[in-house]
Order: structure tokens, then sequence, then C-alpha cells
């Protein structure tokens, strides 16, 4: 039996959201591995309210986020909506970053990221909301291009992009007040 997949409200835009429609991302965001959270709890590891929002994610034990620490104004994403040939919504995400690999330790990082299998990240908007991309199939290494320059003053950091194909836009984190989900999500970090 065929179902009619149509649209069941409206959209509006008020002097509230004008507030929140400023770009930006903040310089500290957050990565972890898909296969760390306990998918047996809530909807597939996250607990989310009657009104759509993360309010908690379940870790595996002594598993958790990993900290990121960004360039000022050097962090972005994108997301999409798109159907593919057979008609099926599918969702587009990335987030970019930049980042300087200095040390043997920086380089590390930047090759367990193209290692990883399936990551999510959490980003804070410059409006405050807490952002989660990549939740349902994981996010992967997509480029992470490093310059040199040939001026002192070039940039010769390292943009490092992770993007994947969701089967929802990206799901916005929120506990019960933008501090109060901050200090939850710094809890998970390991």
């Amino acid at each position: 039996m065929a179902s009619n997949c149509g649209i069941s409200g409206g959209y509006s835009f008020d002097c509230n959201d004008k507030v929140k429609a400023i770009g930006g991302i903040k310089n500290t965001f957050w990565i972890g591995n898909l296969e760390d959270i306990d998918r047996t709890y809530g909807t597939d590891g996250f607990n989310i309210s009657g009104a759509g929002f993360v309010t908690d994610i379940k870790f595996k034990y002594q598993k958790g986020l990993y900290e990121f620490g960004g360039v000022r104004l050097g962090n972005s994403n994108t997301d999409d909506a798109a159907r593919n040939e057979g008609g099926i919504p599918n969702f587009p995400v990335s987030i970019a970053f930049k980042m300087y690999d200095n040390a043997p330790d920086d380089a590390l990082i930047v090759e367990q990221l193209a290692n990883a299998d399936a990551l999510f990240a959490i980003q804070q908007t410059s409006s405050g909301d807490f952002k989660i991309f990549g939740s349902a199939l994981g996010l992967n290494l997509a480029s992470a291009p490093r310059a040199s320059g040939t001026q002192p003053t070039d940039d010769s950091s390292r943009l490092v992009t992770l993007s994947g194909v969701e089967p929802k836009l990206p799901r916005y984190f929120f506990k019960t007040s933008q501090s109060i989900t901050l200090a939850l999500i710094q809890s998970y970090v390991l």
C-alpha cells in the first residue's frame, strides 16, 4: 500500500530566530567514535526528548569524546538535503577545521582521523546551539591538505574535512541550558 509522504507543518521566522541565525562555529569542538556509543540505550545511544533534542549520550565503559581546540574562525560545517535517483532522501554533512601539525603527536592525530571508520562530531554555533554531525552512520576523513606557503605570513594550517551521508539532518543537543549542555559534553571528554 502506497503512503503519501507529505509535510506536516509550516515554517515561520521571527525576531527571536534572527539572533540564532548568525553564522560561525566556536573554536572548541568534540569528536568521538560511533563504535564507542552504547547503541542499546535510548535511540541508538542517544536520549531524545519529546521536542527532538538529544539530551544525553551513553558511551561504553571508559569511552567518550576527544576535545579539539580549533583555530579562531577556522571551523565550519555544512549540511544539505537531497534525494537519490530512487527518490530516497539523504543528508550529506561535513565539518571542517584547521589544525597545525607541527609535531609527531599532531601528525598522529591526522593519521588516526584518516584511519577511523565512523566518527561523529559535536560543534557549538556562535549563537550557542550544539549540533551533532554523523550520529547515525558516521563521518570519515574526506581530505586534509596542508600547504607550507611561500612567505612567513602565509597560512600553513591543515584543513581537515570529515564528511558523510546521514538519514537525517544533524541533531541538536540540548539539556536544560547552554551551560549545562556544555558541562555535560565536557563530562564525556576522556
